[in-house]
C-alpha cells in the first residue's frame, strides 16, 4: 500500500502459503492446550484457552462462508454484472468479441460463458451467445490495421443473420464494420468491474437494406479462437 500498488487483485493467490499458516496456528493452539501452566496451581487460564480456540474456529467458519458464497477472493472482473446488461439490451442472437493475447482474455470470456450457462441451467435466461477471440501479439493496438480488427471485420462480413455484436475488452482500433452500426446512445460504452463493452447492431447482407428489427432468437453456445 505504501507503494500505491493494487494488492486486491492478488489476494486470491494467498492460498499458496495458507496451509503453512494454518499448520503453525494449529500447532500453537495444540501446545497451549496440552501444557497448562504448573507454576501457579491457581492459574485460571484454561477457560481463556478454550475461548481462544473457539474464537479461531469461529473465524475459520466465517471465512469459509465468505469464500463459498463468492464474497471473498473474487477476481477483479465481474461477469455477473455485465451479463444482465447484455441480456437487457439484446433481443437478437449475440456475438461477443474480444482481443486475445494471453490466457487472461480466455478467462474473462470463460467467466461470461459460465454466467450465461448458470442462468440457462436455472431457467432464468435462454440467451446462448457465440464468442470470438481474435488473436493479436500486442496487448493494446492503436493502429488502423490491427490484426484483431481485421479478423473482426472479416468475420462480420460473413454474417448470415441479424445479431448484436458486443465488443468486450476489445483492445484494438475498430473503424467501420460492414452492415453494423454502433448503438446511438451516450451510454453505449459500458464499464463494469473488469469489463468494458460496446454494442453494435449488425444486419445480414439480405437485411441490410431494411431497418433494424430485434427478434427473439436463441443460438447454441460456441467459441471461435482465430489466430
Amino acid at each position: 500500500y505504501c507503494l500505491g500498488t493494487d494488492l486486491t487483485r492478488g489476494a486470491r493467490y494467498s492460498f499458496v502459503y495458507f496451509p503453512a499458516v494454518i499448520v503453525l496456528v494449529a500447532a500453537a493452539l495444540a501446545v497451549s492446550n496440552r501444557n497448562p501452566s504448573t507454576a501457579n496451581p491457581s492459574d485460571n487460564s484454561s477457560p481463556r484457552r478454550a475461548k481462544t480456540i473457539a474464537l479461531v474456529w469461529l473465524m475459520g467458519f466465517l471465512s469459509s462462508i465468505t469464500v463459498v458464497s463468492n464474497l471473498g477472493y473474487q477476481k477483479y472482473y465481474r461477469p455477473d454484472l455485465l451479463v444482465p446488461i447484455i441480456e437487457q439490451k439484446s433481443s437478437v442472437p449475440i456475438l461477443i468479441a474480444t482481443t486475445h493475447n494471453t490466457l487472461v482474455q480466455t478467462g474473462e470470456m470463460m467467466g461470461l460463458a459460465w454466467e450465461f450457462q448458470q442462468k440457462a441451467d436455472q431457467k432464468l435466461s435462454s440467451v446462448n451467445p457465440q464468442f470470438i477471440l481474435a488473436h493479436q501479439d500486442q496487448i493494446q493496438c492503436q493502429q488502423t490495421n490491427c490484426p484483431a480488427a481485421i479478423t473482426l471485420k472479416q468475420t462480420v462480413a460473413e454474417l448470415s443473420s441479424t445479431l448484436d455484436l458486443w465488443l468486450v475488452n476489445f483492445n484494438a482500433t475498430v473503424e467501420e464494420l460492414p452492415n453494423c452500426s454502433a448503438e446511438d446512445s451516450v451510454n453505449n460504452l459500458i464499464t463494469v468491474d473488469g469489463y468494458q463493452a460496446q454494442v453494435y447492431h449488425c444486419l445480414s447482407p439480405k437485411d441490410s437494406a431494411v431497418s433494424y428489427q430485434p427478434l427473439a432468437v436463441s443460438r447454441q453456445p460456441s467459441a471461435y479462437f482465430i489466430q
